[in-house]
């Protein structure tokens, strides 16, 4: 990690999707930053205990929250329809990490980034960590 104030990380991810994440690929439109399935090595002798199919923002780690999101949506509209089908299909999630070296702030998401999450049929998961 930086010393930057904070680091915020933003991903589409998508699971239960079996035993090929190639699947999620074709649905989808885009290739993933990271897939991986059940029982793959992870950490040494640990074994993965689920498959995700994980696509990152590209926004740099020191962009605002919405900045990072933006980033992952400008992608995600191109491949909307796919997105879409892929969040009835499979179980998808946007995700977000943000650390924070001082003062754990108030996150904010404008309706607009809300109501896109929603569209696409996804949940939101936010962990947010002070370092």
């Amino acid at each position: 990690m930086s010393k930057d104030p904070y680091e915020t990380f933003a991903w589409l991810g998508i699971s239960d999707f079996g035993k090929d994440p190639r699947r999620v690929t074709q649905v989808v439109g885009l290739e993933p930053s990271e897939s991986y399935v059940k029982g793959d090595p992870w950490r040494g002798e640990i074994k993965r205990f689920s498959s995700a199919w994980i696509l990152n923002s590209p926004a740099d780690k020191t962009e605002s929250l919405e900045k990072v999101l933006g980033k992952l949506f400008e992608i995600l509209r191109t491949k909307e329809a796919g997105v879409i089908e892929a969040g009835q299909r499979f179980s998808a999630e946007i995700g977000v990490a943000a650390y924070f070296r001082e003062s754990l702030p108030i996150l904010n998401l404008s309706s607009v980034l809300v109501k896109q999450i929603a569209d696409y049929g996804c949940s939101l998961d936010i962990d947010t960590y002070q370092l």
